[in-house]
């Protein structure tokens, strides 16, 4: 999609994503080895009662959902950061995620004439429509050629 495409308002869902204990051990030995995500014994003692995705974990996965809507599809140049990451609720071994990005505003870049920003909000639920994380931010799209 280009800059153009986007129209404030608008929502998009991801299909929906499941964690298992596996993939939740074996993202968090590389990423995030914290016991709580890598050592089911460990997390059963833990604040959490048992084992839980890392944050970074959903967020990349919740992200690759998105990408494979299409959305970066073409004009997508990424973004400049992140802000207000929130993870507000543990996601553990079976939980089904989806994503839903919805646009806020837009605005067209001072500097380059051949893109523009587009403001996204992250929202991830589970399969319950409950909140387990979120961002938002400035998602960098080229304009469609004149």
């Amino acid at each position: 999609m280009f800059y153009e495409d986007f129209e404030v308002g608008t929502e998009y869902t991801t299909e929906p994503f499941s964690f298992s204990a596996e993939q939740i051990i074996a993202f968090a030995q590389t990423y995030d080895p914290q016991p709580f995500h890598i050592d089911e014994a460990a997390a059963q003692t833990s604040i959490y009662g048992g084992l839980i995705a890392s944050g970074w974990h959903v967020f990349s996965a919740a992200f690759g959902a998105v990408v494979r809507l299409g959305l970066f599809q073409d004009g997508g140049q990424g973004a400049g950061g992140l802000e207000d990451a929130h993870w507000s609720h543990p996601v553990r071994p079976g939980d089904t995620l989806r994503c839903i990005v919805s646009i806020s505003h837009k605005r067209e870049s001072n500097t380059r004439p051949d893109r523009g920003y587009v403001h996204m909000h992250f929202a991830i639920r589970n399969q319950h429509g409950q909140d387990v994380a979120g961002y938002h931010c400035d998602e960098i799209f080229l304009k469609r050629a004149s």
